[in-house]
């Protein structure tokens, strides 16, 4: 979308693709309007519809935001609860680990004596 002044789309018609001309039908005053004073309006019509889609925008990017913080957090908590869960049941699966293990004697196996 251009400025209604715009001269890269001189040859198409500001009023036949404007949202500002949609939502403006009809507007006594632009007829005692001179030619600059109906462009400045124009204009500021433009830069209105601008801003007000731009707001739409920024709002639209802060919810997605919002969604991938929330799931990003989710898969934070589950990923802790996986590994967790994880680590603890290879360690009690671990066929000595509460058992006193006498090293020495095992060193001594594996040396011969």
């Amino acid at each position: 979308m251009h400025n209604p002044t715009c001269k890269l789309h001189a040859s198409q018609s500001f009023e036949d693709h404007s949202p500002v001309r949609e939502r403006r039908t009809s507007d006594v005053s632009d007829i005692f309007l001179s030619p600059e004073a109906y462009k400045a309006t124009q204009a500021v019509e433009f830069i209105a519809e601008h801003l007000r889609n731009e707001d739409e925008y920024v709002q639209i990017r802060e919810d997605w935001k919002f969604v991938a913080m929330v799931v990003d957090r989710a898969q934070l908590w589950i990923f802790f609860l996986v590994t967790t869960i994880g680590t603890v049941g290879i360690l009690m699966d671990a066929p000595h680990i509460f058992e006193f293990v006498d090293q020495d004697r095992i060193i001594d196996i594996y040396r011969g004596k």
